[in-house]
């Protein structure tokens, strides 16, 4: 399940980039103060929010989601391809992380999916979060503006949101081998764009690093072709005879912690999956889970199916297997089950 990841601040008076000219009129106008992108995460809120008196009855997911929308209203943008819109705040000393989903299978029906926890570490057990499907029943008014823009009101709070639309389409450049298809394009809560792709020797997915534009990932090469994110701990492969970057592992305390970089398993093209044809090729991968997904790619009790087509790592010293995969096989689709961890 998809978890939360950013830091909710209180504080909505804009912020000053650069320096100002300040006049005798003391107006926000006066002095440049119009409405800017907050560049900086501050300890400073963080001490507030956790000084503050709570007003959210931790227990009732809608006075926490009335405190979401009124921070957010009147417009946001839903970037993942799951259509999570993700938040963290803080309550009685304690850190939370939350999530808020517009999911295809319900949000056209009024509603919505709210889930928060206290955050997860490695120092004490995980607690029990709280999740909801709230709607008209709760009060909460969910609805349908265009294909991709939804409106959703709770009391006197209300918020627009947008939700990302993907151009489906393998990035140019990219070779495919024989057997190989394009599957579709997904934007992950990390910020980096991935194509997946399906193998039919191997039957297995795989996801590359989209190349066609700045790709909010800043890569270290540590040799062997071998690429590291510097923000996001991907590692990659340069598969330079096919102009792709395979992503083969993902670093497991990210995971542990289901934080923005756990990997895009769980950030499918979700809006797309009827255009894609995507269950098609999840039954080919899969064939033990037909007749147990929706035609959304949810299983009955609401949890999201996830494609993981890499491995996980610790340390960048495990790594060293991939270095040996090219010693192994010189035959493409099995280099690509070493790289990936199948083989290992």
């Amino acid at each position: 399940m998809a978890t939360a990841k950013v830091i909710l601040v209180a504080a909505l008076s804009c912020l000053l980039v650069g320096g100002v000219k300040l006049t005798n009129d003391s107006s926000a106008s006066a002095i440049g103060c119009e409405q800017r992108p907050r560049l900086f995460e501050l300890n400073e809120d963080m001490l507030k929010a956790l000084g503050r008196a709570s007003t959210i009855d931790i227990k009732d997911p809608r006075t926490v989601l009335y405190a979401l929308l009124s921070q957010i209203q009147p417009q946001a943008d839903i970037y993942p391809s799951e259509n999570y819109y993700y938040f963290n705040f803080y309550d009685h000393g304690l850190a939370y992380s939350g999530s808020l989903r517009l999911a295809p299978e319900s949000r056209d029906k009024g509603l919505l999916e709210l889930n928060y926890y206290e955050s997860y570490n490695r120092w004490q057990p995980r607690e029990a979060g709280t999740e909801a499907t709230l709607g008209p029943n709760e009060g909460v008014e969910v609805t349908k503006l265009g294909n991709f823009l939804y409106r959703v009101k709770y009391g006197d709070a209300t918020v627009t949101f947008r939700l990302h639309e993907i151009k489906m389409e393998l990035s140019p450049g990219t070779k495919l081998l024989k057997g190989e298809e394009y599957v579709g394009s997904l934007y992950d809560e990390s910020g980096v764009e991935f194509d997946l792709i399906y193998s039919a020797p191997r039957n297995g997915f795989m996801f590359l690093l989209k190349t066609a534009k700045f790709s909010n990932e800043y890569l270290n090469d540590i040799g062997t072709n071998i690429l590291v994110g510097r923000r996001t701990g991907f590692v990659y492969y340069n598969d330079k005879s096919y102009n792709r970057i395979i992503l083969i592992a993902v670093n497991s305390d990210k995971i542990y912690e289901n934080s923005y970089y756990d990997g895009p398993f769980d950030q499918l093209p979700e809006n797309y999956y009827d255009e894609l044809k995507f269950l098609n090729y999840v039954y080919k991968v899969y064939p033990t889970l037909k007749g147990k997904l929706t035609p959304h790619g949810t299983f009955d009790d609401g949890t999201v199916f996830s494609v993981v087509a890499y491995a996980e790592y610790r340390s960048l010293s495990e790594l060293n297997y991939v270095r040996k995969c090219g010693a192994q096989t010189d035959e493409r689709n099995r280099f690509y089950n070493c790289i990936l961890g199948h083989y290992r």
